[in-house]
């Protein structure tokens, strides 16, 4: 809403809400104790209200609107850097070693690793595509398209972006659906459905002929 801000802090989330300018309260949203007592570094309101938070160990926590708080697991405990919910309401969670797909009730239902496809594992930030079971991810190593069925494209500098190197968290979507991704050297701004139509048309050269 237009009063709550959300603020993550070394491990937890502060929920503080404002009346104008003024400060009215502010209120730790994961239970203490050292059960929690790990690195925040992103978090996420999913569409059914539930916050995901991931941390520096590998442990995604999500806390229901009861309270209830459980727990997802990357695989190798890696760390993770970002969230997005994808319009299916399918959670992609990227870290430094992978993209890992959960679905909203929390089960891990996909993996995506450089094997599979990818530039590089470590993954900075990702955006999903409206109305679309896909994101764009950015990683160490350029922009890569990734949809749950299992279509993979990455992009390069060569086709324009402003580096192969992103930032962690470094970026938003417009209302008209445009992505933002910002990176060691500016930004990188595109409609995905313009990339989805693009066609490659190389020019063709003649350099010698054999009789």
């Amino acid at each position: 809403n237009d009063s709550t801000v959300l603020i993550a802090t070394g491990n937890n989330i502060i929920s503080c809400v404002f009346n104008k300018t003024r400060l009215k309260s502010a209120v730790a949203l994961l239970p203490g104790g050292k059960e929690f007592q790990n690195q925040v570094n992103c978090f996420l309101y999913d569409d059914a209200k539930t916050l995901w938070v991931g941390t520096s160990s590998g442990i995604i926590y999500r806390l229901h609107k009861s309270q209830r708080t459980e727990k997802c697991f990357i695989p190798g405990n890696y760390i993770v850097r970002t969230l997005a919910e994808d319009s299916m309401h399918t959670m992609w969670a990227g870290t430094d070693k992978g993209l890992f797909v959960f679905s909203k009730e929390g089960k891990l239902i996909k993996s995506v690793y450089n094997s599979s496809g990818l530039l590089n594992d470590c993954i900075y930030s990702i955006l999903p595509i409206k109305k679309t079971n896909s994101v764009f991810a950015a990683t160490n190593l350029g922009l890569s398209f990734i949809s749950f069925a299992g279509v993979l494209k990455n992009y390069s500098k060569e086709l324009g972006l402003q580096n192969m190197e992103f930032n962690t968290a470094s970026c938003v979507q417009s209302k008209s659906g445009k992505l933002y991704f910002g990176g060691v050297d500016g930004i990188t701004s595109l409609y995905p459905e313009a990339l989805s139509v693009m066609k490659d048309s190389p020019g063709i050269y003649i350099t010698t002929t054999v009789i």
